[in-house]
């Protein structure tokens, strides 16, 4: 299904209030035990990110564990003369911070050079979404597990920032929730390329996302 087949105006409304709905939620949310801390940064500010090359979105401390094996091999290639991309690291949660963190300072120690940006990942409302992608200015954007976010979709979709979605999985439930939504919606916020986890996740996000997405 092409992206010609996407009503301009429904998906304009769709996400109009997709945001409205961000914004009503933010007194509740500023409020939550896992979204309070770090909250102001969750806004995106004006200082909120630095340009960076590489965006990497960890959702928590699982996800941001698997950030560390990235950044040894980064510091690998460092050592062997390769180029390294400047990052931008960002977590839902404090733990997932405190990984970051601690990763990001490893690898400003091994390499010599400045440590990565760490950053609580922003309220996806598109409006705060773009101006966090205004900010970093990415080449790229990496998403660990499955952080298949709308305003974050869109706003990469607008800027031609492309998206890679890595150790990818998908349950057979959260995919019958995904497929609620229209399949020409879910081809328009797709990633680029879904790197999966195991043969189960790839038959479940090419019915999501198409074939040709998957690996």
């Amino acid at each position: 299904m092409s992206d010609g087949s996407v009503r301009p105006g429904l998906l304009g409304a769709a996400l109009a209030a997709y945001g409205w709905l961000w914004k009503a939620a933010r007194p509740c949310l500023a409020r939550h035990k896992r979204l309070k801390e770090g909250f102001a940064e969750r806004l995106v500010p004006d200082n909120w990110a630095r340009p960076a090359d590489l965006w990497i979105q960890a959702a928590s401390g699982g996800e941001a564990s698997l950030v560390w094996t990235l950044l040894r091999q980064a510091a690998k290639d460092r050592a062997a003369g390769r180029a390294i991309p400047d990052m931008l690291l960002t977590t839902w949660t404090r733990q997932g911070h405190e990984v970051l963190s601690r990763a990001a300072e490893w690898f400003a120690a091994e390499t010599g050079l400045p440590a990565p940006q760490v950053r609580f990942f922003p309220l996806d409302e598109p409006g705060l979404m773009v101006r966090a992608l205004s900010q970093a200015a990415p080449r790229a954007v990496l998403l660990l597990e499955t952080e298949l976010w709308p305003g974050l979709l869109q706003a990469c979709r607008a800027a031609a920032v492309p998206v890679l979605a890595g150790n990818g999985r998908l349950t057979a439930r959260s995919l019958r929730h995904y497929k609620l939504l229209p399949a020409a919606w879910w081809e328009y916020f797709a990633p680029q390329r879904v790197l999966a986890m195991s043969e189960a996740d790839v038959a479940r996000f090419a019915a999501l996302f198409g074939e040709e997405r998957v690996a």
